[in-house]
């Protein structure tokens, strides 16, 4: 089917299978939590490796109930204890600790690549998710996200903008402020996509890196 591999440039780790886009690593065919493109995973928030039924800063495991109460990963006294720390350990990474071996997340510069070397095409899925997006790299091998919204508060049923917004987290801490990380955001209906920032506490989707 579209969704599998290319018969170049592909290959597995501990059963799971990557695509060699002609970047700096190579990029997991689907999202933690699932087997296929077409599903939407899991849902983290920064630096946890486990699902839950709420997503903000009172459930979060970094703070004490507030932004400005972090325990862990921190660079700013005025948000808490200090440890200066900006990548996840293997410890809190998520891929790591889900699928193991070389599995990991990836780290801002490595999301930028997406957003800088590849091409990015609309593509429609069935009803299992509404858009995805097809990433072209430079070597012609590509990869799908599908745009899996947001868990922000309470989980519901469906995420917040399921179907048209797309967030994945990555290993990395906001330079500026330690509430936020960075993430590769996009929307589907009109195409725009970037590296952005936001609030380590909520959870978006995780695609793995090798």
């Amino acid at each position: 089917m579209w969704f599998n591999r290319n018969s170049s440039g592909g290959g597995s780790e501990r059963g799971h299978e990557y695509v060699d886009l002609g970047l700096s690593v190579k990029w997991a065919t689907c999202n933690i939590g699932v087997s296929s493109p077409e599903q939407r995973g899991d849902y983290f928030a920064w630096g946890e490796t486990r699902t839950k039924n709420r997503y903000d800063w009172e459930s979060y495991s970094m703070c004490r109930g507030s932004q400005y109460e972090l325990t862990e990963y921190n660079t700013d006294r005025s948000y808490g204890r200090v440890d200066n720390r900006t990548i996840l350990a293997p410890g809190y990474d998520v891929a790591k600790a889900k699928w193991g071996g070389r599995w990991r997340m990836p780290t801002s510069y490595e999301l930028s690549e997406l957003v800088n070397r590849c091409t990015w095409e609309k593509w429609k899925f069935t009803d299992l998710c509404t858009g995805v997006i097809r990433i072209v790299g430079p070597n012609g091998n590509c990869i799908f996200l599908p745009t899996t919204g947001e868990q922000a508060g309470t989980v519901e049923a469906y995420p917040m903008d399921n179907g048209n917004i797309g967030g994945y987290w990555s290993n990395t801490l906001d330079s500026e402020c330690p509430t936020r990380s960075y993430f590769l955001t996009f929307k589907f209906d009109f195409l725009s996509y970037m590296v952005g920032r936001y609030a380590r506490c909520y959870g978006f989707n995780v695609r793995a890196v090798i």
